[in-house]
């Protein structure tokens, strides 16, 4: 008992466990929001195939349709769960990379629970909507681990499995793009540019088909996206810098962290990239599609302002990402010193608690403002079934966290028996009825 107690690899899946049941007691007072609504609402898009702000997102209306065919909005725990589940399943396979590209055991396994309960990015994990930005991910980082194998056993399987990930990571949100494009130099480096060339083509086809469509069947208006030359070689840079010091001092309170470790993984990849190309090119292959996805977003939401660089969903991204190169980092730095490595397994576990906590606080603060928004809309409910008040098809119940929602919607949500509704407080009925009858 006590040899197998101390397998690294039986400690991974104790904590992975142990951290998905944490962020599930957390997430138990979450409840819909905001961008959710656009795919629940029974006016919402019929075309599976329209982008939801400039994102291909038939992988997450799927699958949400599923689930409100299932459960409706009796219960947020199936929507949650899922979200749950998607990171539970990312922070396993960078697990997996970590142990490919050679990372300390243990190192290995302290950082894929810290990533578990990184609560610095808890604006992904508490939230049913991140399945489409989460979903992404987990697919791309699995055909990373596909395409990172020069001679597989089955080559005509291999390869099948990698089209399949790479074109569905596509079909859930852009964040997939960097990923494939760090598979296609992955691919390159392991099985030369003809056979790369061969394995992403599919993946490129289908998503230039998909974005021909969109561009000229729908209408996206451009949300932040840089304009000028100016913009480009400035603003673009700085914003992708601040992407990559935000992601590290979010996760920890010690002053100047982010741009300490920021500066270590440059010197890093600087000093070691021949190294990292020949022998542990998924590391490099992970952080440049870091990088990519920093000056990706910064083109597409500099306009937003710099702060925004710093938002929860793209920490979750940017640590994710980091995380291979750092774990052979501390594990170069450790190889020679023998208590060293315990001692990064602590410095990480302290990391973990402390995210941990920011995970907790967080899923208060969604909470609170969710379960308000939950009461505005049962109020609104009420409001609806009261004969002497008259209330346009499309008043909004709840602008500020539910703004796809409309009364027509409220009205056949409740007779389908989808919703139920909550308990509210009088000023909660005073806001629903100003709001359904502005």
């Amino acid at each position: 008992m006590a040899k197998v107690l101390r397998r690294p690899e039986l400690w991974h899946y104790l904590l992975l466990a142990a951290g998905g049941l944490f962020i599930a007691v957390c997430a138990r007072h979450q409840w819909f929001f905001f961008d959710e609504w656009a795919f629940l609402v029974p006016s919402g898009p019929t075309n599976l195939l329209a982008p939801h702000v400039g994102h291909w997102s038939t992988g997450p209306m799927l699958l949400t349709h599923a689930l409100q065919g299932m459960f409706g909005l009796r219960s947020y725990a199936p929507y949650v769960g899922l979200a749950i589940a998607i990171h539970l399943g990312i922070a396993h396979l960078l697990w997996r990379i970590l142990r490919r590209v050679g990372v300390q055991e243990w190192v290995a396994v302290a950082l894929a629970f810290f990533f578990t309960v990184l609560g610095a990015g808890a604006q992904n994990i508490l939230w049913g909507f991140q399945i489409g930005f989460m979903g992404a991910i987990l697919l791309g980082l699995g055909a990373l681990l596909v395409v990172d194998v020069a001679e597989p056993r089955r080559p005509a399987l291999a390869d099948a499995g990698f089209v399949v990930l790479s074109v569905t990571s596509l079909a859930f949100a852009g964040t997939a793009l960097p990923l494939l494009a760090a598979a296609a130099v992955l691919a390159w480096r392991r099985r030369g540019w003809r056979r790369a060339a061969l394995l992403i083509a599919p993946s490129v086809v289908i998503y230039a088909a998909w974005y021909l469509y969109a561009a000229t069947a729908f209408v996206q208006a451009p949300a932040g996206r840089a304009e000028t030359v100016e913009q480009l070689l400035t603003a673009v840079p700085q914003y992708a810098a601040t992407m990559f010091v935000d992601a590290l001092q979010a996760i920890t309170p010690i002053p100047l962290f982010g741009i300490v470790l920021f500066t270590v993984v440059l010197l890093v990849v600087a000093a070691r990239f021949t190294a990292l190309w020949r022998t542990r090119p998924l590391a490099l292959a992970t952080t440049l599609a870091a990088v990519a996805f920093a000056l990706l977003t910064g083109f597409s939401r500099v306009n937003l302002g710099i702060p925004e660089a710093g938002a929860g969903r793209y920490v979750y991204y940017m640590v994710a990402l980091m995380l291979p190169v750092l774990g052979v980092a501390a594990t170069a730095a450790f190889r020679r010193r023998a208590l060293l490595p315990a001692l990064a397994v602590l410095a990480i576990a302290a990391a973990a608690v402390y995210n941990a906590g920011l995970l907790r606080v967080d899923s208060l603060e969604q909470a609170s403002r969710e379960q308000g928004s939950r009461a505005i809309i049962s109020a609104a409910a009420a409001v609806l079934s009261d004969p002497a008040l008259t209330v346009a098809p499309d008043a909004q119940p709840e602008p500020q966290y539910a703004p796809d929602l409309t009364a027509e919607d409220l009205r056949i949500l409740l007779d389908e028996g989808q919703f139920v509704p909550g308990p509210y407080t009088p000023d909660d009925y005073e806001t629903a009825r100003k709001n359904l009858q502005r």
